[in-house]
């Protein structure tokens, strides 16, 4: 049985303030009656789109990660919740930034779905992501 496996590594140094190497390793038992999981590069416009899920099961609960390809330009995050065409800012990725991995709830009536946005110029956007089973 496939094991998802998140090595996340966060450190800081500023004003004097200094946080240790913290490493969190966390492993999750994909779904395991069919495992839907790819690694894909989005080309993102300057106008919000959703994110391109591929073929996951949406009304299963997915991991996902975005990586800012771009050397320049950064990539705003959102979430729609509903059908209201109203999205809200969760995030930004500079260049070279990676966001996540983040769980994200089950679909229900198609939402709450991922949306991204490029600064002044088209990004492409590294997506990963795979089905994934309540923790």
């Amino acid at each position: 049985m496939a094991v998802i496996t998140n090595n996340v590594t966060f450190q800081f140094s500023y004003g004097g303030i200094e946080a240790s190497n913290t490493t969190k390793t966390q492993g999750t038992d994909p779904d395991t009656t069919a495992l839907k999981a790819f690694k894909n590069v989005q080309a993102v416009g300057t106008s919000a789109e959703d994110v391109d899920m591929q073929d996951l099961t949406l009304t299963e609960q997915q991991k996902v990660m975005f990586t800012n390809k771009d050397a320049t330009n950064f990539v705003d995050i959102y979430v729609r919740k509903d059908a209201t065409p109203t999205d809200t800012h969760v995030g930004r990725i500079y260049p070279s930034e990676t966001w996540g991995p983040v769980r994200m709830p089950a679909q229900s009536g198609g939402y709450p779905k991922l949306r991204l946005q490029a600064d002044t110029a088209a990004c492409n956007v590294e997506v990963v992501a795979c089905e994934a089973k309540p923790a």
